[in-house]
């Protein structure tokens, strides 16, 4: 298990040393701020981010728009990590473990069984947010196409259960 452990931490130095490598997140003009504002860059910002193979300690460049007081790193929207702290692999075991047991028990699974620390807390906000953001994707997905039935989430996103459609996805 120390063997193991000692790969993932090199694994994820490498990467860490990679992505922070890679300054393409900066670029360069104001980019455009959801509030129609204008976002200029402010220097890069650090983050760490809790992955499969360990913490990752990032640096990505961070805009900030004046208008409405807000910023953003261009890399988190990119790889989906401006939620929360937890790269898409970790956030996906998270909401496994926390749909079967205690959000407690979760992180104590996360723990033992994968190595990734991930607080009660964590996990409790992650299958909060994550639980709202199934029900709109539901309600959307009904109201869209005014067929009923059951979802269900797999790693490529929603589809509908064999019952309630009868083409396959």
């Amino acid at each position: 298990m120390a063997a193991r452990r000692q790969a993932l931490r090199l694994a994820a130095r490498a990467l860490e040393q990679r992505l922070n490598a890679d300054t393409s997140d900066h670029a360069g003009p104001p980019l455009p701020c959801s509030c129609g504002g204008r976002a200029d860059y402010h220097g890069r910002h650090s983050k760490t981010m809790e992955s499969v193979l360990g913490p990752l300690h990032l640096e990505r460049a961070y805009y900030h728009c004046a208008h409405c007081q807000s910023g953003f790193c261009p890399r988190d929207q990119a790889l989906r990590w401006e939620s929360f702290s937890l790269t898409p692999g970790v956030l996906r075991m998270t909401a496994s473990a926390a749909a079967l047991v205690s959000f407690e028990e979760s992180s104590e699974l996360l723990h033992e069984l994968a190595g990734v620390e991930v607080s009660a807390k964590q996990v409790e906000r992650a299958a909060e947010a994550l639980g709202a953001r199934d029900r709109g994707r539901r309600t959307a997905t009904s109201r869209n196409d005014g067929r009923s039935g059951s979802h269900h989430v797999s790693g490529n996103g929603w589809h509908r259960s064999a019952h309630a459609h009868s083409g396959s996805r």
